[in-house]
């Protein structure tokens, strides 16, 4: 019976009960300490939750998810902002994130092969804009890509002529601009509220609020 009862506690499904009791707990209360209104915070809420059928990947995913990419980024007290879409594929670049805040909720704009200082960066006068159902992808030679999502094209290529100037000129070179619609996407005005550089590596260079804001 020893031996029947130490067994047990070494399988998969008894380990996969253990965490999915642990891990759900700790996404629940992670949730409570930041509410969000937001529609993409709840969908994400049920993405990190580990269910008793999940396969040891899908598990390790929603671990990864939930630990590294959103608990991890920062302060448990930072506004939960959810991408569009992933910024690059392949490598890893230095990046500016800039997180918009709208009445929906939080909503982000990477730059990759960002040059200021985060001093420098705070200072400047980011555009507001409409979000809608026009994107703008800039890809540029590594693979790396800059995605705005914007009401029109002609939205977009506002925001697009404002942060290239503070791009890398050699990779600016390299820049193609490819124009689409998606159907679908939430139509909202959003406005800059504050930054994060990333490093090559992936590392959380500098976090800061903007100076200044155009409504």
């Amino acid at each position: 019976m020893a031996n029947e009862a130490v067994s047990k506690t070494k399988s998969w499904r008894y380990l996969r009960r253990i965490l999915k009791l642990l891990h759900n707990i700790a996404v629940i209360k992670y949730f409570k300490q930041n509410r969000n209104p937001s529609r993409k915070y709840k969908f994400l809420k049920i993405a990190l939750m580990v269910d008793s059928t999940d396969s040891a990947i899908k598990l390790v995913l929603r671990f990864w998810l939930f630990y590294v990419l959103i608990k991890a980024s920062g302060n448990l007290n930072d506004p939960l902002v959810i991408p569009d879409r992933w910024q690059h594929t392949f490598k890893t670049v230095k990046q500016l994130q800039v997180i918009y805040k709208s009445p929906k909720g939080y909503y982000s704009l990477t730059i990759p092969h960002w040059e200021k200082k985060a001093f420098d960066t705070r200072r400047l006068s980011f555009p507001s804009f409409t979000k809608g159902n026009y994107t703008l992808m800039v890809k540029f030679a590594d693979n790396s890509k800059c995605i705005i999502n914007a009401f029109s094209n002609a939205e977009a290529d506002k925001v697009w002529n404002f942060v290239k100037n503070h791009i890398n000129k050699n990779i600016l070179k390299t820049a193609i601009m490819t124009y689409y619609k998606v159907e679908g996407k939430t139509t909202v005005r959003v406005v800059p509220y504050k930054g994060q550089i990333n490093d090559k590596k992936g590392s959380i260079e500098a976090k800061f609020y903007f100076d200044r804001v155009t409504v």
